[in-house]
């Protein structure tokens, strides 16, 4: 009894330790975003103060990360490519599970995203973007996730959207992946001020 109890807790240590996180991207930390962020507004709130959801006290992480970043900068034209942001997050190789001296990829299988519902029409889309593809695949870009913000005018809230990517082929989730993050609400009165679409992490599961 006791050598199956030992085992029951090693395999769930086992699918413990497949189900962490792969990369994660503290949005407005210089050293975490290294160059892996593109089409964002300024850090916030040090640029234009203001609540932003109270993030100190709202945070899940470190108080010490209150930071995000706009996806649609208040200096950015009413377009597709102004309403977007992008982020890269890396799958690196990791051990096989049969064998474990063997480097495999394993897909990546989820997106987190930590986004504030605030003010705003924060409505909001994700696309993975795939880059090169085989000769057997028409369209690198694939839409993953949409959100139809439920909270707009009334309160200021953050939250975390878990995005299954199982609609994305294997052979672009076992490299560097880029997401496009595109608001799609209507701009709302501040926006040429504070911007809209606010985003505190990104992390690959």
């Amino acid at each position: 009894m006791k050598k199956l109890i030992l085992l029951a807790i090693i395999l769930l240590s086992i699918g413990t330790a497949l189900a962490l996180t792969t990369d994660f991207l503290q949005i407005g930390d210089a050293t975490s975003e290294d160059a892996r962020i593109s089409g964002f507004g300024p850090i916030e709130p040090d640029t234009h103060g203001g609540n932003w959801g109270g993030m100190v006290s709202s945070l899940e992480l470190s108080p010490s990360d209150n930071k995000c970043r706009v996806a649609w900068e208040g200096t950015e034209g009413d377009t597709n490519e102004g309403r977007s942001a992008h982020i890269t997050l890396d799958n690196p190789e990791k051990p096989c599970w049969k064998n474990s001296n063997k480097m495999c990829a394993k897909p990546a299988k989820t997106l987190i995203l930590r986004v504030l519902d605030g003010q705003a029409d924060d409505n909001f889309m994700v696309f993975a973007e795939c880059g090169e593809k085989p000769k057997t695949c028409k369209d690198p870009t694939f839409l993953i996730y949409e959100y139809d913000g439920k909270n707009t005018g009334v309160k200021e809230e953050w939250k975390t959207h878990e995005i299954d990517m199982a609609g994305v082929p294997n052979w672009c989730r076992v490299k560097p992946m880029t997401f496009r993050i595109m608001a799609t609400g209507n701009a709302w009165a501040d926006r040429s001020t504070y911007g809209q679409l606010a985003i505190d992490y990104a992390e690959l599961e």
